[in-house]
């Protein structure tokens, strides 16, 4: 299921989004940003954690869904701690020819507020995966985690959430 909702985010995305994914390591980060990778029309093999080099970078192939999208940026900032960064992800929020998704914008506050859609990926069993998300527009439960995910713009992916919402068990709008 959570490749799923990433392909289906992937799909109905808005061009130049930026997507920011929380949540304690192993969770399920990646898996998710494979499968949006797989709705922008890019191989879930060829995606891997940048944690170590910060960011990767995919062409998206032209497609009649994403005509003007050109590439997918990856970040991890997992091993930023200074809270300070100078990176193309502030210079290109908005660009209508990539998508950015960035797991662990929190370690850099700046970055938050560039967020279209922030998800938060959690184990059920944590102290705060079990508690509900307040101002969430939508949760999913699937097996051992909670998929929420909040749209500050985008209302094509509010609208394709809502779908998905209700055709999958243990999702809900908030």
């Amino acid at each position: 299921m959570t490749a799923g909702l990433g392909r289906l985010i992937g799909r109905a995305v808005s061009p130049g989004a930026v997507i920011g994914l929380q949540g304690p390591l192993g969770a399920g980060k990646t898996e998710l940003v494979r499968g949006l990778a797989q709705g922008l029309g890019i191989s879930a093999d060829d995606i891997s954690s940048p944690t170590f080099v910060l960011e990767v970078v995919y062409d998206i192939a032209p497609s009649a869904e994403h005509k003007e999208l050109e590439t997918f940026h990856h970040w991890d900032l997992y091993r930023i701690t200074t809270g300070e960064i100078e990176c193309e992800i502030f210079d290109n929020a908005g660009d209508a020819r990539r998508i950015t998704a960035v797991e662990w914008p929190e370690r850099v506050p700046a970055v938050e507020d560039l967020l279209d859609v922030r998800i938060l990926v959690d184990f059920l069993d944590s102290p705060a995966g079990a508690e509900p998300v307040p101002g969430a527009d939508f949760t999913q439960d699937s097996g051992k985690r909670r998929i929420t995910v909040e749209v500050m713009r985008g209302g094509v992916l509010a609208e394709a959430l809502a779908a998905y919402g209700e055709s999958q068990q243990g999702m809900s709008k908030r």
